[in-house]
């Protein structure tokens, strides 16, 4: 196991351990709607992980800099909207179908919007390796018509 998994594996565990302790202690009124956000908050915090042992693992046939920047771009906002949605649930009190629907919204999004940047990055990988392989033809040194 690389030092990098391990560090975000006993973070996110910290975190959650966290978490579930101060819901708990903390005396909050255990009604349905507390016990959906802190799933919401766990299950944010087990996705959250998930996605850092991705960025952590080697990614080969993608290109790094891309998926990096823009997957922890992306898990920065869905942890954004996840605590922001749960500070709101007082707003959910006699609805909380419609609490559960905004996670679930949130949480779709999120798995679309990731997807989405997985295969971008896929493409951007391909085309910096046609790049690099027309640089290294030496392709690009040889000027067209017209040009110097």
């Amino acid at each position: 196991m690389t030092r990098g998994r391990l560090t975000a594996i006993s973070v996110f565990g910290i975190g959650i351990v966290v978490v579930i302790a101060g819901f708990f202690l903390l005396r909050l009124a255990h009604t349905a709607l507390n016990f959906w956000a802190l799933g919401a908050l766990v299950f944010a915090l087990l996705v959250a992980l998930l996605v850092t042992l991705m960025l952590v693992a080697p990614k080969p046939g993608q290109s790094v800099l891309f998926s990096t920047a823009a997957l922890s771009s992306v898990l920065w906002i869905y942890l954004v909207a996840v605590v922001a949605s749960v500070a709101a649930s007082h707003l959910f009190v006699n609805h909380v179908s419609a609490f559960v629907f905004v996670e679930l919204a949130i949480n779709a999004l999120f798995l679309i919007i990731a997807l989405i940047v997985v295969n971008l990055s896929k493409h951007a990988a391909e085309s910096d390796a046609r790049t690099y392989a027309k640089q290294q033809s030496g392709q690009f040194n040889q000027p067209t018509r017209g040009g110097f």
